[in-house]
């Protein structure tokens, strides 16, 4: 298969300008660092979501288990305050079933009755596994942590800070003041760690500082501290390679048979891999359970099973005091699922790495290279085609990497692509007219200028021909204007006639008609053609009515110069008809041809028996938005060339205008009454209903006209054939 290819010249600029595209989109990249905004993370979420609900997300350990203090634990102990003594209760039952370790998300800052903290404390001894966590302010500036001389200060200085191996340049989160939990309870506890995190921008908790720096040491997450304790690999054994990973090596003595990698941000960061929403957690059992469970020793087993060699997370759940965030996966969820999440992807090796910026820079080049080769072929139809398979790609990019645990920058990716897209397509644009402009000034002085703009985009359809196609015409006129143009000057005629036509054909253009010709001072217009549009009869009808009114204002400013008062007549008709472009071999016109164009015409003319301005044809009215419009029915008419009646109605108004005043919608009642009654031979009837419209409308000439019909038809008989209908032509 042998590929054509545009010629050298163009070729040359599509190089060039998609080089340097390429290449500022890099700068970008590099110095403005637009990645993993809050849209990218928006459409993260969107697939993670996905991914969890077709359990392709992190696997769930069955090491993790939660006792929740809820509303109902509250009313378990008889107390609106967390009762420390039910807690040490709590404790001691827990440790008779050897957990793993027990994570209390709560800081007991504060202290209650003596004899509750005493027993609380010595039941975490018992326990001998118990993390009690601190939460610290955070600040990404280095600021020096507010110091006090207390003991948890001192304990937080000797025993709990940890100093790691680092590499690279990190920008990590400082811990600046500490809400830390009573002094005499760290005696007892097995290990320490901060609980702080900040949600995202859009307030989704997304993200955890893995570790927390404290003026040059650094203080590890509750997850973090937790596996540390579980693995036997002491905290200043760590690396941390900041913007990339934290390693968690199998040192000598460890429970790791390999080195563990934990991906991390800059700052220090760790994507939460959330395994599954709240209320799908499997291993879940509220605190008050435990002790009723643990009273009868037939429960002995069961409690084994869910308890022993497990991490324990406590939290406090209750309604109004549980610490609510926003999930990739849901709203209002207890914060104590981030630690239990962030442990569950230790225990699994479960983590989400993102696209470092040299593999996206990688696939733009990836994608600026297919766009470019599909751009240089010939066919500008490749070039699309590529584009839609690009974004494509993208979508399913992002949903194969998340599968695979690689979190993809949908929207910057997307972005960019659609900027070396564009970049390309406004080239090609700017060339192929070049090639254009010999068709634009070869013909546009001799054809109408929409017929250029279509054999410009399809030069093969210089030939004859048309279609059919249904669409809806409009015929207007002045009424009388030759009468008018008698008597005024020719410099005033011109101007009137090109101020006239000028502001009506704006109106067309405005919903969506073209201008077939211009008959002296009448006006051809189509709608729904070359272009297809839906609501066409709407449309012609809509341009009658503002045609109306623009007409109104127009005279207004030719009254002013003494200038006589202009009417104008309006026909719309709906069908099918031939269009395309029609003429000879040498000359031809876009423009339409068959009987409903010349019905449309045939109304026009039709408004002077009426004293109307505007007579649409049956076929258009059915094709009418209904309400859209103030419509009346008013003739069954046979036209000259046609043999058929057809109903047409006049259109005066839309519906939402202002009321008609009740003496107007009076008026219209009796006549469509009367008009009724016409139709069905009940003339004395219908008689009497126009001379009751004509009271109220004097000069109504379509009254007048139905009076003379029925007097003529009561002197002279009904003929057999008759069906309401008048041959206009006739009159």
């Amino acid at each position: 298969m042998r590929l054509n290819f545009k010629n050298k010249n163009i070729i040359k600029s599509i190089s060039f300008s998609g080089g340097i595209v390429f290449v500022i989109i890099c700068c970008i990249l590099f110095f403005a660092n637009p990645l993993w905004n809050t849209l990218d993370y928006k459409a993260t979420d969107f697939f993670y979501k996905y991914c969890i609900e077709r359990g392709e997300g992190p696997p769930i350990s069955n090491k993790i288990a939660y006792v929740n203090l809820t509303n109902s634990t509250y009313s378990y102990f008889g107390h609106n305050y967390l009762d420390r003594i039910f807690l040490a209760k709590l404790n001691c039952i827990l440790a008779q079933f050897n957990p793993e370790s027990v994570f209390y998300d709560i800081i007991f800052s504060a202290p209650s009755a003596p004899v509750a903290d005493s027993l609380f404390s010595e039941s975490l001894g018992t326990l001998g596994c118990a993390v009690l966590p601190a939460g610290f302010r955070l600040s990404t500036e280095p600021i020096n942590f507010e110091w006090k001389d207390e003991p948890y200060y001192k304990k937080l200085h000797n025993e709990f800070l940890f100093s790691p191996v680092e590499f690279g340049q990190g920008h990590p989160y400082y811990g600046v003041r500490v809400l830390s939990q009573l002094p005499m309870l760290y005696d007892y506890v097995a290990g320490h760690s901060h609980i702080s995190a900040e949600s995202d921008p859009d307030g989704i908790s997304r993200h955890l500082p893995l570790i927390l720096k404290i003026d040059s040491s650094y203080l590890p997450a509750t997850a973090l501290s937790m596996f540390l304790n579980y693995v036997k690999v002491p905290p200043n054994k760590i690396e941390i390679n900041w913007g990339n990973y934290v390693r968690i090596p199998a040192i000598k003595g460890s429970e790791l048979v390999r080195d563990l990698y934990i991906p991390i941000d800059d700052q220090g960061l760790v994507f939460i891999p959330y395994p599954a929403e709240w209320e799908k957690t499997p291993q879940m059992v509220e605190a008050h359970k435990v002790v009723e469970l643990a009273n009868d020793p037939d429960n002995t087993s069961q409690l084994l099973d869910f308890f022993e060699g497990k991490f324990i997370f406590i939290g406090d759940i209750s309604i109004g005091i549980s610490d609510l965030g926003q999930t990739p996966l849901e709203k209002n969820v207890p914060l104590v699922a981030i630690h239990a999440a962030l442990m569950n992807s230790f225990l699994t090796n479960s983590f989400y790495t993102k696209w470092s910026l040299l593999e996206i820079i990688e696939l733009l080049l990836g994608i600026s290279l297919l766009l470019y080769g599909s751009a240089i072929l010939k066919s500008n139809s490749l070039f699309f085609i590529a584009t839609f398979i690009i974004y494509g790609g993208m979508i399913g990019l992002t949903l194969q990497q998340m599968q695979h645990f690689r979190l993809f920058p949908l929207v910057t990716v997307f972005i960019c692509g659609t900027i070396i897209s564009l970049s390309y397509l406004v080239v090609l644009h700017s060339l192929i007219t070049k090639d254009q402009a010999f068709i634009r000034g070869a013909f546009s002085k001799y054809i109408p200028t929409k017929v250029v703009d279509n054999l410009v985009n399809n030069p093969d359809q210089l030939k004859l021909g048309g279609e059919n196609r249904v669409l809806t015409i409009l015929f207007s006129d002045i009424e009388g204007f030759t009468t008018i143009s008698e008597k005024m000057e020719p410099k005033v005629l011109v101007r009137i006639v090109n101020s006239y036509l000028t502001e009506m054909t704006l109106v067309i253009f405005e919903n969506a008609g073209i201008i077939d010709k211009y008959l002296g001072d009448g006006i051809m217009a189509e709608f729904g053609a070359p272009l297809y549009l839906e609501k066409h009869a709407d449309a012609a009808v809509i341009s009658g009515l503002k045609m109306q009114e623009a007409l109104v204002k127009l005279n207004k400013v030719w009254a002013s110069e003494g200038l006589p008062v202009l009417r104008c007549r309006i026909g719309i008709n709906t069908g099918d008809v031939v269009v395309g472009n029609i003429g000879s071999a040498q000359v031809f016109d876009y423009t339409v041809l068959g009987d409903n164009a010349n019905l449309a015409s045939r109304l026009e003319g039709a408004n002077q028996l009426y004293g109307t301005r505007l007579l649409v044809s049956e076929a258009t009215y059915l094709h009418l938005t209904k309400n859209k419009f103030r419509t009346r029915l008013l003739d069954s008419i046979i036209v000259k060339g046609r043999t058929m009646p057809v109903r047409v109605y006049e259109v005066f108004g839309f519906a939402e205008d202002e009321p008609l005043s009740e003496a107007l919608e009076s008026y219209y009642r009796h006549f469509q009454t009367g008009l009724q009654h016409y139709f069905v031979q009940q003339f004395d009837a219908a008689f009497e209903e126009f001379t009751l419209a004509l009271t109220l409308q004097p000069n109504d000439l379509a009254s007048l006209l139905f009076m003379k019909r029925i007097k003529n038809l009561q002197s002279s008989g009904i003929p057999p054939e008759w069906d309401g209908s008048i041959d206009i032509s006739k009159i």
